[in-house]
């Protein structure tokens, strides 16, 4: 098995902005439909996602499998600002996709939109 997931740190420089990213590469892998599960916790960064290849659906609370398969597809880009709860994502298929956690408040100055606390 390869590996699937990578997790990049900033540079210094960019070390207050950026929190991390990570990296998701399945499709040199054969994953079956519960391995493409993605899980994160509560958080107060926001992330901005970006899916170069695939799929990726945002998983209802308690949906499991069929709740998967059932919820529409990620934007290629979306913007999701602090989660108060763990949220999961699910990959139909074969995935390439990073995500980039910035802190809320250099988010709002690079955006200029606030997200609330």
């Amino acid at each position: 098995m390869t590996e699937t997931a990578l997790l990049l740190l900033p540079r210094s420089g960019l070390s207050g902005c950026i929190s991390a990213a990570i990296v998701r590469d399945t499709r040199a892998t054969s994953l079956g439909a519960l391995e493409r599960f993605n899980h994160f916790p509560a958080s107060p960064l926001v992330s901005l996602t970006f899916v170069f290849e695939g799929e990726t659906r945002l998983v209802p609370v308690g949906g499991g499998i069929e709740g998967a398969r059932l919820a529409q597809p990620f934007p290629r880009i979306a913007v999701m600002g602090p989660q108060s709860r763990p949220m999961t994502s699910w990959n139909p298929g074969p995935v390439y996709a990073i995500t980039i956690g910035f802190y809320p408040d250099a988010w709002a100055r690079i955006a200029q939109t606030p997200f609330a606390e």
